[in-house]
Parts: C-alpha cells; structure tokens; sequence
C-alpha cells in the first residue's frame, strides 16, 4: 500500500494500480507550487540543516536552553524540570519549546507504564509534525522511534505502522528508512503471532518501495528544475529518459483505478518513459 497525496490537504491510504517500481508507469508525478517549487513529494534536506531556532536564540535563551540540556543528560528529572521552566519563562521561540518538551517527555517516560509512554509520544509526533530538532530532523519522526521502545503487541504494531506510514509521506528525512529498520526489528522480536509478522512485514516491504519511488521522483524533479528555461522537455533518470508533460492548475490523480480531480494553482509534471512515447507513435502510424 502506498500513501498518495492529494491537494486538497488529505492523505489516501491506498493499493497502487500497477506493480511496476517505477513511478511514472505507476501513473505518478510531481506538484509544483505557483513559485515553481517542489510541492509534492514532500523536499527533505540532505543532510539536514541546523533550524532557525537554533540560531535565533537571545544571549538569555541560549544559556538557559544549554542549562537545560544539561540536566536532561543526568537522571535527576527533578532538576531537569527545574531547568525546564526555567528556559520556558524567557519565552524561547514555538520550536524551541517543542524541542524541551520533547526531552522533558523521554526523560519523564523513563518510569512509565509502556502503553501510556507509547501513547504519549505518538500524541506528542501527531501534534508536532513541523518542528525540526537540533539537528535539523522532524521531531515527529524523533517521537516516533522513541514510541517503538514501548510496543508490546499487535495492537501496538498497527498504531506504529500509521504513524510510520504518515512519515514517508508526510514528513521524510534522512532516518526514514531508518524508523522502517526499526519497525521491521521490532515486529521481529515482538510476541506476535505468525500471521500478524508476515502482514506487517509485508506492508513495511510496501512501504519501503514507496519510499523508493518518492526518492527517484524527488530526483527527476530535481532534473526536470534544473532544466528549466532551456526549452528541454526531456530529462534522464536512471539511465531512462523521460519526456516531461505539463498540465497547469488541475492536476489529476490515480487512486484504485479512479480519477480524483483536485483544484490546486501550481502545476503538475508527468514523467512518460520514452520507450511508452515510443510505442504510442508506432501503434498510431499502424
């Protein structure tokens, strides 16, 4: 199952129409915005870049927040907390908060009851998908892979397979594939049952080729941005050419055999491999 993006805002979770690795012969393609930037699939930095927040900080703001990572490095939570509220009463910016909220809750969770631990840091990814940590990553990907410390059942499985899923979609990064890893090992050692193993395993192989086909779709992209302004409709991606269709204000979807049409400004770019262009013009001079 792959996770298509819709303009509109929503996600559908949903089985692709065709087998085939390669994205375009999926039937998929790029957004871009009305400035001509990649919109869908989502841009990740590679590597990651330090956030804003980091740097914003004011000459108070910095030396409270590194007293407070400080004690996050001990086990006395009583002092962290301390240094907690110490750095939340100089008004540190909306991303920095999330940050020392985050490492407030792993360094409270410690003692926790596992399921409450696990629900609190998948609450705490769904509620914070755009903040970025120190170094850069989402914060929901970072909860995320704390929450799978604390998975104990099929239950708990199938509430990390949708988070999981809404990270390579919604959130990618360097770790993604990383945080699929992790799912896999932990589906592996976990007290499921036979049937439960070989259906998650089955779905994180999905995933994985999803993650697959976004990565060579970021790529063409990437070509396909850079070629702008040469009059080039064609780019080359793992040793395939594409010719590049363009269809302004209202690209279309596929989803189970169905067209979705979606109202957007930007712009949608289709990827035909030259080997269909090819056979469309032989059958059409038959």
């Amino acid at each position: 199952m792959d996770w298509f993006i819709i303009p509109d805002g929503t996600n559908a979770f949903t089985q692709p129409a065709a087998s085939s690795s390669n994205p375009a012969e999926n039937g998929m393609r790029i957004l871009l915005d009305e400035n001509g930037n990649l919109r869908w699939p989502n841009h990740y930095e590679n590597p990651p870049k330090p956030p804003a927040w980091l740097t914003s900080f004011s000459d108070p703001q910095r030396t409270a927040w590194m007293k407070f990572m400080r004690s996050a490095g001990f086990s006395d939570f009583a002092q962290t907390k301390i240094s907690f509220d110490e750095f939340f009463q100089i008004d540190p910016p909306t991303d920095a908060r999330a940050n020392a909220q985050f490492i407030l809750l792993r360094a409270q969770l410690v003692t926790a009851v596992p399921g409450d631990a696990m629900d609190q840091l998948l609450t705490f990814a769904e509620q914070h998908s755009k903040e970025r940590s120190e170094a850069g990553l989402p914060l929901s990907s970072l909860a995320l892979a704390s929450a799978m410390d604390f998975a104990k059942d099929e239950t708990d499985a199938e509430r990390i397979i949708n988070s999981l899923a809404k990270q390579i979609s919604d959130h990618p990064s360097v770790i993604t594939l990383q945080l699929v890893g992790k799912a896999k090992r932990l589906f592996s050692t976990n007290n499921l049952s036979g049937e439960a193993t070989e259906r998650f395993n089955e779905l994180l192989g999905r995933f994985k080729r999803a993650w697959e086909n976004y990565e060579q779709l970021r790529d063409m992209a990437e070509s396909f941005l850079q070629s702008r302004g040469t009059n080039k409709f064609w780019i080359q991606s793992q040793q395939v050419k594409f010719f590049c269709l363009l269809q302004p204000k209202e690209p279309v979807f596929l989803r189970d055999g169905k067209i979705i049409q979606a109202k957007f400004k930007g712009t949608s770019v289709r990827f035909i491999p030259q080997d269909e262009i090819r056979r469309a013009f032989e059958t059409g001079c038959d």
